[in-house]
């Protein structure tokens, strides 16, 4: 099902700031955080200068804690509500049940993301798009700060449209179009700082014309 129709099933819960959201499988889990529930939601992530900040977008942003209530589960292929869950993305498997509280052991040093806890998000967007294998339509990725990384289009299965990656500070990486799964138009590649490492234009996978060759001859 697509997200819309997904955001539409859930909205009672999407509506409001009270509820976290998890990826088991092809399940979305609810999660409602518990009065003495602990989080990491107040990390801040180191940058490359070794200096703390807050996270760059804390609505996609990556996140842990010890208990939830488990508030409802839904396939996301079917849209119907499931009973339980288990997640087996990790060698230790925790079970989530529907109307139950859910706990684990908590990664106390707040700062890091990939630590012991529930792992979640506060926006039911990055959940439903975590490690899922879109088909057709748009996909997005984010890195655990929450910035956008990588954003484009599927048609049955292949790449179709403008494909973007992005540095972790926002920044461009890759812009440049597929046609069924191949590059075809404009490809440009940045560095990190901004500048263009690779320019070229391709015909159904074939590179035409390297324009980076042409500009460096310049």
């Amino acid at each position: 099902m697509t997200l819309i129709e997904i955001i539409k099933k859930c909205e009672r819960y999407t509506s409001s700031t009270d509820y976290r959201y998890k990826k088991c499988g092809n399940c979305i889990v609810i999660l409602k955080p518990l009065p003495d529930t602990i989080t990491n939601e107040e990390r801040l992530h180191k940058s490359y200068d070794n200096r703390y900040r807050i996270p760059i977008n804390d609505k996609y942003a990556q996140y842990r804690g010890n208990k939830f209530y488990v508030e409802k589960i839904i396939d996301i292929d079917t849209l119907e509500d499931v009973s339980q869950v288990v997640n087996s993305c990790y060698s230790k498997k925790i079970k989530y049940v529907v109307n139950q509280i859910v706990e684990t052991i908590f990664d106390e040093e707040k700062h890091k993301v990939l630590g012991g806890g529930i792992h979640y998000f506060k926006n039911i967007i990055p959940a439903y798009y975590w490690q899922n294998d879109v088909k057709n339509g748009k996909y997005l990725s984010w890195n655990e700060d929450g910035g956008l990384i990588k954003k484009c289009v599927y048609k049955n299965g292949k790449l179709d449209g403008k494909y973007m990656e992005f540095y972790n500070d926002g920044r461009a990486k890759k812009i440049c179009n597929y046609k069924n799964g191949v590059f075809d138009g404009k490809y440009i590649a940045y560095n990190e700082h901004g500048g263009v490492m690779m320019k070229c234009e391709y015909v159904n996978g074939q590179c035409i014309v390297d324009k980076s060759v042409m500009e460096k001859k310049n």
